[in-house]
């Protein structure tokens, strides 16, 4: 896998559609996953990274445990990983 594509209805610019790229990093720990972001101008989602045994599954958990904690869950049309 090296992406994630989320599409989501954003309330101020309607339908939206983005990537974050997933980094698989052999001098993390294992089981760790980390998010990347980007300092300028917002704080998004520059990507993930994640340790040798980290699976798709665990990926996409904690990716939605992330947006679910900052409210934009329901807002989700569809992902899928590319």
């Amino acid at each position: 896998m090296k992406a994630l594509l989320i599409e989501l209805n954003c309330p101020y610019h309607g339908f939206e559609r983005f990537q974050i790229k997933v980094k698989r990093r052999f001098n993390m720990k294992k089981n760790a996953i980390k998010l990347n972001f980007k300092n300028k101008p917002h704080k998004d989602i520059k990507c993930i990274l994640v340790g040798r045994n980290v699976t798709n599954r665990e990926i996409e958990r904690f990716i939605f445990e992330f947006f679910e904690k900052n409210g934009l869950y329901s807002q989700i049309i569809n992902w899928k990983f590319i």
